[in-house]
């Protein structure tokens, strides 16, 4: 239930009080309703204190707020029975313990139901199992750090996850973020399982929570998840080893994928897989965010983040202070490999590496098709060992990244027509006439299969069969 066109309010100090034209319900009606508000990349709950027309008055200051930026904060009101306005809202009184619902018609007619488990199957110390063809709502599946072997395939899950509350810990920065990131959704941990051919919506939090250690996800549609708007995403990968291939995820509070690369106690680490995902969508509650982000100071192992389509963010917002790209490499990551990733409408272009702590070290940006932006600090060492060669797109940043190490190769200039085949239908393959034919340095493994002798820039090696990403149905 949310307020009539949630616009950016102005919010902070003691008060934390929030105006909007679009509240126009009398004083005192909004007293006591929940707030989730979103600032820059954090997420958080408090209540209403005390409102009138035209203003509310929040409990608490979301947290971070206006330490960049002020009058961007973005917020919703829940937790009114008056708001109830279309058949199926429903509104529970705790303290009377009753529960309304809205309908036009007999009520009779309906059948109420109530939760009563969170898992439907509890495999946390059971392997070697296949669950195929399961229907799910308002409930997930778990498998444990000793599970192995276990396939779900074809899995239709609906309410994975819901909660209303994300408040934790202190109110500064970062405080709240990850809540519902390692359990909610489908929470795959253990080593070699898979979730393969499932159609995944509605979840708070997850659609998948990809745990532990050499397990898949492929061939999934996963929408309208992580409605809260924390780093929870449409497929979060933590431990390492990973592969996530093949997926179809959309609508998105944040991230598309979250990729947390983490040792796992007693196993020998690797790198993950990111590959053929087309994610669009993202970006609808929090900002400074991509389609598939990864932060922060983590050596990668040479994780490959290959030919992803990432495209339309739908930020509900009009602030043009945070970014969003396509692949965002944030806050010293380092030994990546992203390669052959496509993206529009993106404010930062396809890739974004952002240098800051640590430095970003060792990363190869390789025939990647939609600009990027790179962000460091002018001083020696930020970016030693990173190369970005063979794109198509104009480059933000360069002096700062220069300065620090980094090298530039062979990118087609900004200021040149690549000559695609049909930009306004997104299809970016190269003409005949294209000025990115024969401009690469060869880097096999990444740019092979060109009809020319020499390989093109951008994400599509002229003559070769076009690549598709997604799910494959």
């Amino acid at each position: 239930l949310r307020a009539p066109s949630p616009p950016s309010g102005v919010v902070g100090g003691a008060a934390a009080p929030v105006a909007a034209a679009a509240l126009t319900r009398p004083g005192g009606y909004w007293d006591g309703a929940r707030a989730l508000t979103g600032y820059w990349y954090v997420s958080a709950t408090t209540t209403v204190k005390s409102s009138a027309v035209g203003s509310v008055t929040l409990d608490a200051a979301p947290p971070c707020v206006h330490k960049v930026v002020p009058k961007e904060t973005r917020y919703a009101l829940s937790g009114k029975i008056g708001e109830l306005a279309h058949p199926g809202e429903w509104f529970y009184d705790p303290t009377a313990k009753r529960l309304y619902v809205y309908g036009t018609d007999d009520p009779d007619t309906h059948t109420v139901e109530a939760k009563r488990r969170t898992l439907g199957f509890d495999l946390t110390n059971t392997g070697h199992t296949t669950i195929d063809g399961i229907g799910l709502f308002a409930t997930t599946i778990r498998t444990g750090a000793t599970s192995t072997g276990v396939t779900l395939d074809g899995i239709d899950g609906q309410y994975l996850s819901h909660y209303t509350d994300i408040t934790r810990g202190a109110t500064d920065c970062g405080s709240t973020v990850t809540r519902g990131v390692g359990d909610s959704g489908i929470i795959l941990d253990g080593t070699q399982n898979k979730i393969v051919n499932s159609d995944l919506s509605l979840s708070a939090g997850n659609g998948i929570a990809l745990r532990g250690q050499n397990n898949t996800a492929t061939d999934n549609v996963i929408h309208d998840v992580d409605y809260m708007g924390t780093y929870a995403a449409g497929i979060a990968v933590q431990g390492n080893s990973q592969t996530v291939t093949h997926n179809t995820i959309s609508r998105v509070g944040r991230s598309g994928i979250n990729l947390q690369w983490n040792e796992v106690a007693g196993l020998t680490p690797g790198k993950d897989l990111i590959a053929y995902n087309d994610i669009s969508g993202y970006a609808r509650l929090s900002l400074d965010v991509a389609a598939i982000y990864t932060c922060c100071s983590a050596w990668m192992m040479g994780t490959n983040i290959d030919h992803n389509m990432l495209h339309d963010p739908a930020p509900t917002t009009t602030s043009t202070t945070f970014g969003i790209s396509g692949i965002y490499a944030d806050n010293g990551q380092s030994d990546l490999v992203i390669a052959n990733n496509v993206g529009w409408g993106n404010r930062e272009g396809t890739v974004m590496l952002n240098g800051l702590g640590t430095g970003s070290h060792d990363n190869g940006v390789y025939n990647n098709t939609g600009g990027m932006t790179l962000f460091y600090v002018k001083e020696p060492g930020q970016s030693t060992g990173t190369k970005i060669y063979n794109n198509v797109g104009t480059i933000r940043g360069l002096d700062g990244a220069t300065d620090g190490g980094l090298v530039l190769s062979d990118n087609l200039p900004s200021d040149v027509d690549p000559l695609f085949v049909d930009a306004a239908n997104r299809d970016y393959r190269l003409t005949a006439d294209s000025p990115a034919r024969y401009q690469a340095i060869p880097l096999p493994g990444i740019n092979d299969g060109s009809t020319d002798a020499t390989p093109s820039l951008g994400a599509y090696q002229y003559g070769a069969p076009k690549w598709t990403a997604g799910a494959r149905r």
